[in-house]
């Protein structure tokens, strides 16, 4: 059995190594966003909630705290584990604000994007 799953590691590397395909997400940092501080992860649709994006005050990981904030010109918090300042959560609706068409197309489009596609999204979002 050994010997198949080391064939299959190898098969999968060589496959994603030639792949323009990518996870259809982003881990923007303050240099991203011009956020005082925190990071803003950006996906593509997941689950059956509406488009929202994550903010994380330290590095983005499954254990660390986050908010869900609903991406819209009138953006609200969803969920908040970080139980964010009245700053962070002014500068986050302004980035969102400022960029919600372009996050709305990640969210609803991101998964049939190719690598270059994603990162001109990406590229493109205004700093606050």
């Amino acid at each position: 059995m050994k010997k198949y799953i080391s064939k299959i590691i190898e098969i999968c590397k060589a496959l994603f190594e030639k792949s323009d395909r990518l996870i259809e997400m982003a881990n923007l940092t303050v240099e991203d966003t011009g956020l005082s501080r925190g990071w803003i992860r950006v996906s593509t649709q997941e689950g059956k909630h509406g488009a929202r994006v994550k903010y994380y005050r330290d590095r983005p990981s499954r254990r660390t705290p986050s908010a869900s904030i609903s991406i819209s010109p009138n953006p609200e918090v969803k969920e908040d584990s970080v139980i964010m300042t009245a700053k962070e959560i002014k500068e986050i609706f302004t980035f969102v604000i400022k960029n919600h068409k372009t996050l709305i197309k990640m969210w609803n489009e991101g998964e049939s994007m190719d690598k270059k596609e994603w990162f001109n999204l990406v590229n493109s979002l205004e700093k606050i």
